[in-house]
């Protein structure tokens, strides 16, 4: 992943703060209390449990010129979201302004030297489901769906026995 990415889902202009584009997007402020780095191990299992062993990939804000050659460099990496790996890139890295976002950009944690921030898609728990037909040759006609919560089966139900009404 590169950085230029992170505009789906991010104003990358301003540095000091995290500014996601969608404003549905769930957002937590927190300074920072921990003695290295930006987040203790409890602070980072009440936040990232959720998304453990996910892809990640970490960017520094700014980009860094060097002295000699002019030549702009940004510090970035990236590993699978366990606190092993978060605890040796922390104690590792010289970045000093962080964003650290998922590889499906669903969340966005941003840290600098005062505070951290974590932002994240809203849940949606029907998003795999991208079509339902109703089947006529099936008793009752049933709708056939992958995966689905019983409450949308009930209104698609519940939609079906109005289009008999109309219908017929």
């Amino acid at each position: 992943m590169e950085f230029i990415e992170l505009n789906q889902i991010l104003n990358t202009d301003t540095d000091i703060e995290l500014s996601v584009k969608n404003s549905d997007w769930s957002k937590v402020i927190r300074s920072i209390t921990a003695s290295t780095g930006w987040l203790n191990k409890s602070e980072f299992n009440s936040l990232f449990s959720p998304y453990l062993n996910q892809q990640v990939f970490a960017f520094e804000t700014f980009e860094r010129v060097s002295k000699k050659t002019g030549i702009k460099k940004r510090i970035n990496s990236n590993f699978s979201l366990t606190w092993d790996n978060f605890d040796t890139f922390r104690k590792s890295t010289d970045i000093l302004f962080l964003y650290l976002v998922s590889s499906k950009l669903n969340w966005v944690f941003y840290a600098n030297r005062d505070q951290w921030e974590f932002s994240a898609r809203p849940y949606q728990a029907n998003q795999l489901t991208h079509c339902v037909r109703w089947d006529a040759n099936t008793r009752g006609g049933c709708a056939i769906m992958p995966h689905m919560s019983a409450p949308v089966i009930g209104k698609l139900c519940a939609k079906r026995i109005i289009w008999n009404t109309v219908l017929y």
